[in-house]
């Protein structure tokens, strides 16, 4: 069930689309190349949805366009896409086997009987349930019902399929499991994919790329790495994995740029400052993710020992969450942020800290991230 190499290229120009008064999105653009696995992450009402609903021709965009392999496809129904859909609540129809659930796109498209037995065989056997197409869907698990959704939206080959919450109803354990199939499937086949999710974690572990949507905008394209590591605005660092985060204004101290923040003055390596380009006395948001921080009971006696440049800050600990592989620390710090440390539970006395206990949190300043405090459209 290969798809043609280099079919699927996707562009979306300039997607706009009102909701009554409601801009539910503005200006979206985005380049998807074939074969890739894009998943467009955000919070409820973002504009996710939407786009993926412009795409599949449910919506028709207010303004731009949806242009599949340089054809532009936005006045097309569609059963005239070359478009597969999965749905969050899998759509599948409760009379029907599973056999005939997948079938149901090739008999619309009239194929031969023949054709049809052939590719809903093979569609089967790419997510593991050829034994199961006598079944009725009320007789199988979430899985394998999502498993079915997956095989009917591949069994006509499309050049793209999208994917709009389709892990939602499952348990975290299954969910995991099926994010690996879905990885593994979609690159067997090489099929392009737009996957709609708001669940980070998830989009980390799933995409070639992600597009990170905010109140209708896209605000940043990137690798999950990138997302994570080099965020274009705070709103992206804060909303892609946990973090530590710091407001204030960039300050020369002693020559080198330190960010003030309500009275804590913590240090800033040149690198993070040269990545967002802001000048002393602009104001800037400084983000340490938490695998990034050191804890340390204040008084312990441990010291920098001539290492790279840190940044410190004391606290006190107000909770620790055990988490089996982690504790997961809420420190109060001073000037008022509040941090998120994870250590090792058998992590010395950092693995032991208490609520109510005074702390100290360090950083590699390197590890700093500096981002414009506003939100700003970075597509």
């Amino acid at each position: 069930m290969t798809k043609n190499a280099g079919v699927g290229n996707l562009r979306l120009q300039g997607l706009s689309q009102l909701y009554g008064d409601t801009q539910g999105l503005r200006e979206a653009s985005l380049d998807v190349k074939a074969g890739e696995f894009i998943t467009l992450l955000g919070p409820s009402g973002s504009g996710k949805t939407t786009t993926l609903k412009i795409v599949a021709g449910f919506l028709r965009p207010e303004t731009g366009s949806v242009i599949l392999d340089g054809k532009d496809i936005t006045a097309v129904p569609p059963h005239r896409r070359d478009i597969g859909m999965v749905f969050q609540n899998y759509a599948l129809f409760p009379h029907l086997t599973v056999a005939r659930n997948v079938a149901f796109p090739l008999e619309m498209r009239r194929l031969p009987k023949s054709d049809i037995a052939r590719k809903v065989g093979a569609a089967l056997a790419l997510v593991q349930l050829g034994a199961y197409g006598d079944r009725r869907p009320r007789e199988l698990s979430g899985g394998q019902q999502q498993r079915v959704a997956l095989a009917r939206a591949l069994v006509f080959q499309p050049s793209v399929l999208l994917m709009d919450e389709p892990l939602g109803a499952l348990d975290r354990k299954l969910r995991e499991t099926m994010q690996i199939e879905i990885i593994n499937i979609c690159r067997d086949v090489g099929h392009t994919v737009l996957y709609v999710t708001h669940d980070q974690e998830e989009a980390l572990a799933m995409s070639t790329r992600i597009a990170v949507y905010h109140d209708g905008r896209i605000e940043q394209v990137g690798t999950p790495e990138d997302i994570y590591q080099r965020p274009a605005n705070l709103f992206v660092a804060t909303f892609v994995g946990e973090s530590t985060t710091f407001l204030g204004r960039i300050e020369q101290v002693g020559g080198q740029q330190h960010l003030l923040s309500n009275g804590v003055s913590l240090p800033l390596s040149a690198a993070s400052i040269g990545r967002v380009g802001l000048a002393t006395g602009a104001p800037a948001a400084l983000v340490v993710r938490p695998e990034a921080i050191s804890i340390r009971p204040v008084g312990s006696g441990a010291s920098n020992n001539g290492a790279r440049p840190l940044a410190a800050v004391r606290g006190r600990i107000q909770n620790c969450v055990y988490l089996g592989s982690v504790r997961k620390n809420v420190i109060a710090l001073e000037g008022g942020a509040t941090a998120l440390v994870r250590v090792a539970p058998d992590g010395g006395s950092a693995g032991t800290a208490e609520p109510g206990q005074e702390v100290e949190i360090r950083w590699d300043i390197e590890a700093g991230i500096v981002v414009s405090p506003g939100g700003g459209s970075s597509a």
